[in-house]
């Protein structure tokens, strides 16, 4: 929508009358600024005329043709991955950028954020824009008058390590510009992108979660995994191989010297201006995507040369060689045991199939069993002397009976190799051998006859040594690697989140290096990127730790032992399958908690001081919101959800003496004085302790009490099994909801001000949220109390009601006197229909109310939630 469709809304105002002087009714307003948590604006004043223009205004909503060319492209290019037809560049893409449509849609996205109102090197935010800041970006950026302000850099600490990040605090409006050129790189990179599926990273809809996610589903039976790090990524980007790159999509010069432009803006340090000679910023809004297609060239070298290369080397998969030792001797086993079950085989012929080492074998490891024979001295001391001599025959006489015996029992030689035929030497050794071996099958023989004079059944002990024997060697091979690493067919499995990224490979070390070493010659010579040959880390995830993205990613102890089939012989085989677990990196996270104040370096809980200026409630608020907020990053990929227990455990305690510190109590007394009993628990009969007891705090709000608790670990895991099964969003760009946003922030930026109602020079008014203020509104001054009583962090105003609030002139107005609060929020007001929507007569409107119906007894103190109690339950019984 251009300036035709805004000027609408200034049209229609000016064919009513304004009534300022209307009766106001002040009665069901809340007597003070601590009982509001956020206005209902159907109890305020409503002007005729705005009611109109809310009725109206979706009959004139038109899709914007800007935003629409952009989804076209975006469109284009995927049909194109598709059909595997080659990508073409595109032209006349600085007029998409330079929109009035697209700059309100990037403008109103940047409002929601908390650096809205962080100023740059000019000062600028989102607290004065206005329509006709729009129209006059758009104006520079068409006539090529647009120039960019430098960009202020800070540094901020990096979670448990000394040097610090660079970050770069662009102004508001290169904000905007920069969002608006993102837009248009989201439809010409993204498809391709998409087909690539190497990279999570600063990409709509993907997260580390999928990061995560892909690694554990397509990364199994992987031998090594390379961990690379990148000498200052950001820092070191070549603009002018950015700009070639750039160039191989995109035929427009005009964006081409914008972007440019953009690289060589300079910076601020410390107030002393620099120039920037390489680099992207950190922080700009287009920065991570640009840094996406700059490393998007290390992802096609990865999949389109190096996975090919490698993985189409011919190589056989190999059996290990103690693997396969022990698979024989499975094997052994297996075929003695289906004689012995399937055949009726008497003592006498246990002399041809029993060896005599397992022979001793059984006997000693089932001694209650053979306890008749033992008791026997003469049998006794024949047995011990019969293992003694078995057990110490020399080797050299063992090996030369042993190759004699192979060539006298060798199946391919047509003339076995007669014992004359030997050295002297050797035949003394054979028939030294020959010798021992009658014995030994005599005294064998003695001991046969005598257990079965004795009444043991000897068949079912050995039945039971042979399925014994098969069980250790399964447990024995599981151990070991199955294939030779030398010999293993190669598999690359190769994932990206911005500039950290791995590479997992199935094969052996020495390619591991190769391909490392490669990766490393290609970001030197291409990109001009450095790999930290120090940093880039060559990890066995079935010994170590790969640690990516706050995960620490290894094989999971004991593998699973699962049953095929093998679909060419019809046979059905065993195969161990070790899995890829994930878990929270615990060294860096802790030292997140250590930084943030939750913790000390001893690993206990800690009281956080600046929060107990905080009303009880609220500090549990906070505690809440981050358990859930660190709980939600990990819950949905980590193997197991328990693994969350000793973060909660930190924050519960720390939670419990920052309220005691804040009364000068202790712990065990918070809990005594708020401590209900969980009947929504059934474990909680018996033995209650600390932590199944809920911490209720009682408070009072819009004239009502209400009560604010505690997570416990139990019910923290309830609400995470909520989130772990809720469904992930579409992973695109949503071009119809951008058309919306923009015909919603046209109509805020252009109908009237909501102080007064004046249509002239709207502009819009942000507050800067408060993190720890003492309160919701505590930290609010003057006209912020009623931007935030509406729930809105910016409210459109006129230029001089502006003025006057900056000066102090509001400070003491109230909810009712605003000219029409409907104003402040009107994209829940306004319903608006796409073209190409088509609505389903079925499908209800209505929407679930959030939050628990949860009974607190406050006289016995009991808590009973009815859906947490019905979780326990189903669990309990599964």
């Amino acid at each position: 929508m251009g300036k035709s469709n805004s000027s609408f809304f200034l049209i229609s105002m000016k064919n009513h009358n304004l009534n300022q002087n209307q009766q106001k009714d002040t009665s069901s307003l809340p007597k003070s600024w601590e009982e509001i948590v956020k206005a209902k604006t159907s109890s305020l004043d409503k002007k005729e005329e705005i009611t109109e223009l809310i009725k109206t205004a979706p009959d004139f909503y038109r899709e914007s043709k800007a935003i629409n060319l952009i989804r076209k492209i975006y469109e284009i290019n995927k049909v194109r991955i598709q059909n595997s037809q080659p990508l073409k560049s595109h032209g006349n893409l600085l007029n998409l950028v330079a929109s009035p449509d697209v700059l309100r849609v990037a403008y109103r996205e940047l409002a929601k954020n908390k650096g809205a109102m962080t100023p740059g090197t000019e000062g600028s935010t989102a607290d004065n824009v206005s329509e006709e800041l729009i129209q006059k970006i758009s104006s520079a950026l068409m006539d090529g008058t647009f120039t960019w302000s430098r960009v202020k850099r800070v540094f901020i600490p990096k979670p448990g390590r000394k040097e610090k990040r660079p970050l770069g605090l662009p102004d508001f409006h290169n904000k905007i510009v920069q969002s608006a050129i993102r837009y248009v790189l989201y439809a010409v990179w993204e498809p391709e992108m998409e087909k690539y599926s190497t990279n999570a990273g600063f990409r709509p809809g993907l997260s580390c979660a999928d990061a995560i996610s892909d690694i554990l589903t397509s990364a199994n039976g992987s031998d090594w995994c390379i961990e690379g790090d990148i000498k200052g990524a950001f820092d070191n980007v070549d603009h002018r191989i950015m700009i070639e790159i750039l160039k191989q999509r995109i035929d427009d010069k005009k964006l081409l010297d914008l972007i440019y432009k953009g690289f060589k803006s300079g910076l601020l340090v410390n107030n002393v201006p620099q120039p920037t000679l390489l680099g992207i910023p950190q922080g700009g809004i287009a920065s991570p995507y640009l840094f996406n297609i700059y490393l998007h060239e290390l992802d096609k070298y990865i999949v389109d040369v190096l996975k090919p290369e490698y993985e189409n080397k011919a190589k056989s998969d190999k059996v290990d060689s103690q693997t396969y030792a022990l698979i024989s001797k499975q094997k052994r086993a297996k075929s003695k045991l289906r004689e012995i079950v399937d055949a009726e085989i008497s003592i006498k012929d246990l002399t041809s199939k029993l060896s005599h080492k397992e022979l001793i074998s059984i006997i000693n490891m089932y001694r209650q069993d053979f306890d008749p024979l033992l008791r026997d001295l003469d049998t006794y001391n024949q047995f011990k002397q019969y293992e003694y001599e078995v057990s110490n025959v020399p080797e050299d006489e063992l090996e030369a009976f042993r190759t004699y015996q192979r060539f006298r029992n060798s199946k391919n030689n047509e003339q076995p190799k007669a014992l004359g035929q030997y050295g002297s030497e050797e035949q003394i050794l054979i028939r030294q051998g020959l010798v021992r071996q009658n014995q030994f099958k005599l005294v064998k023989k003695q001991i046969l006859s005598k257990i079965e004079s004795k009444g043991i059944d000897l068949l079912e002990i050995l039945k039971k040594y042979k399925n014994t024997t098969i069980a250790v060697t399964k447990d024995e091979m599981l151990k070991l690697q199955y294939f030779e690493s030398s010999q293993k067919k190669i598999k690359i499995f190769y994932k990206r989140y911005a500039d950290d990224w791995t590479l997992w490979l199935r094969g052996d070390l020495e390619t591991a290096n190769e391909i490392k070493q490669r990766i490393g010659k290609f970001l030197q010579e291409k990109l001009k990127l450095t790999l930290s040959l120090e940093k880039t880390k060559i990890t066995n995830p079935r010994k170590e730790l790969v640690r990516f993205l706050d995960f620490e990613i290894h094989y999971q102890k004991n593998p699973l032992i699962v049953r095929r089939k093998n679909t060419e012989q019809g046979q059905a085989f065993t195969q161990r399958y070790s899995k890829l677990q994930a878990h929270p990196e615990r060294e860096r996270t802790f030292k997140r908690f250590v930084l943030k104040g939750y913790a000390n370096p001893d690993g206990s809980p800690k009281e956080v001081g600046f929060l107990s200026v905080l009303k009880d409630h609220e500090i549990i608020e906070k505690y809440n919101s981050f358990m859930l907020g660190i709980g939600n990053y990990y819950i949905r990929q980590i193997s197991y959800p328990s693994r969350l227990n000793r973060w909660h455990y930190l924050l519960y305690f720390s939670c419990l003496k920052t309220l005691a510190a804040k009364h000068k109590t202790t712990v065990k007394r918070i809990i005594l004085k708020h401590g209900f009993t969980d009947l929504s628990n059934p474990s909680n009969s018996r033995n209650i302790r600390a932590t199944d007891q809920r911490i209720c705090i009682k408070y009072q709000q819009d004239s009502r009490f209400q009560w604010k608790v505690l997570l416990n670990y139990k019910e923290f895991m309830f609400r995470l099994e909520t989130i772990r099964s809720t469904a992930r969003p579409p992973r695109q760009v949503d071009f119809q909801t951008l058309n919306k946003v923009n015909f919603r922030t046209a109509f805020k930026l252009t109908t009237a001000c909501a102080v007064c109602g004046s249509k002239e020079k709207i502009q819009s008014h942000h507050i800067r949220p408060i993190k720890h203020g003492g309160g919701r509104f505590k930290g609010f001054k003057g006209f912020d109390k009623v931007v935030a009583a509406l729930g809105r962090k910016q409210i459109p105003v006129c230029a001089k009601c502006h003025t006057d609030i900056h000066q102090g002139k509001y400070d003491g107005i109230s909810l009712n006197e605003l000219y029409d609060a409907r104003l402040v929020a009107p994209e829940g007001l306004i319903r608006l229909q796409s073209p190409n929507d088509h609505k389903n007569p079925n499908i209800s409107g209505q929407r679930l109310t959030g939050g628990d119906q949860v009974e607190i007894n406050e006289q016995n103190k009991t808590y009973y939630n009815p859906l947490f109690y019905n979780y326990l339950t189903r669990h309990k019984q599964l």
